[in-house]
């Protein structure tokens, strides 16, 4: 699922997702909303819902 999730937001950089994404949470670049989506997605779910593929 985290892969998933990962690859969501990698899949849509050069999308209005992505750009209203990073202009919505002040991120300044492409690293800063991985990062973001990367610590959210963790987060929000519980170790037995992480799965690597």
């Amino acid at each position: 699922m985290l892969i998933k999730e990962i690859r969501w937001v990698l899949n849509k950089e050069d999308s209005e997702t992505f750009l209203e994404l990073q202009k919505k949470l002040g991120l300044r670049n492409r690293s800063e909303v991985i990062r973001f989506s990367i610590k959210y997605t963790l987060d929000n779910m519980g170790d037995n819902n992480v799965k690597t593929g």
